[in-house]
């Protein structure tokens, strides 16, 4: 279920982005499950990906 999870997140960080930074795309492919869906949550509640995933510089 985290690997579907996974996806659906790289797919939101990929439409807001352009293209999914390899720290990101590695951060979420070895996240568990409860991670994602914060990551989703806090995507959708509309905060910053730079706040997400630090590591993101614009």
């Amino acid at each position: 279920m985290a690997e579907g999870k996974a996806e659906v997140l790289l797919r939101m960080v990929q439409r807001q982005l352009g293209t999914v930074p390899t720290s990101v795309e590695q951060a979420v492919k070895s996240a568990l499950a409860a991670d994602i869906d914060g990551w989703i949550e806090a995507m959708l509640d509309d905060r910053p990906l730079d706040e997400l995933f630090p590591e993101i510089t614009h």
